[in-house]
């Protein structure tokens, strides 16, 4: 299985990386990381194997900051898994919009131009002050 994770640099998301790396059939981890990042990518990736690659880009860039070349070249994709937001309600909006709703928005995108399933990771934040129980239907 080949992979695409955002957020890969983050708490969940490096956790992800690893559990992903334990799996026999994963080929190729590829994690959006955008340019100001890469240290900190590079040193979690020495924890990690050469499967799991650098995508440079960013999530409040339009088209994620990918090229249609960047995008041809990381080939066959079989999943894309979303973690990157921002969960800091302080931040400014434009901020949490461009990251949180726009980035989201071009993931998908992503996900369908690769033809590849789209998981999605988010925080009970989403809930606001909801105080029920949620089920599957909700």
């Amino acid at each position: 299985m080949r992979y695409v994770v955002t957020g890969g640099t983050g708490f969940i998301g490096s956790r992800l990386v690893a559990r992903l790396l334990t799996l026999p059939d994963t080929t190729d981890v590829r994690v959006l990381v955008r340019r100001g990042s890469l240290g900190r990518f590079e040193r979690l990736a020495q924890g990690w194997d050469d499967r799991v690659q650098p995508l440079v880009g960013d999530l409040t860039a339009p088209d994620l900051g990918l090229t249609d070349a960047s995008v041809a070249d990381l080939g066959a994709i079989d999943h894309v898994v979303h973690c990157a937001a921002i969960y800091d309600v302080t931040s400014p909006e434009a901020l949490q919009r461009a990251a949180n709703v726009e980035g989201t928005s071009a993931v998908i995108t992503l996900a369908g131009r690769l033809d590849a399933t789209l998981h999605h990771v988010s925080s009970i934040a989403v809930a606001g002050t909801y105080r029920g129980v949620f089920t599957e239907d909700d």
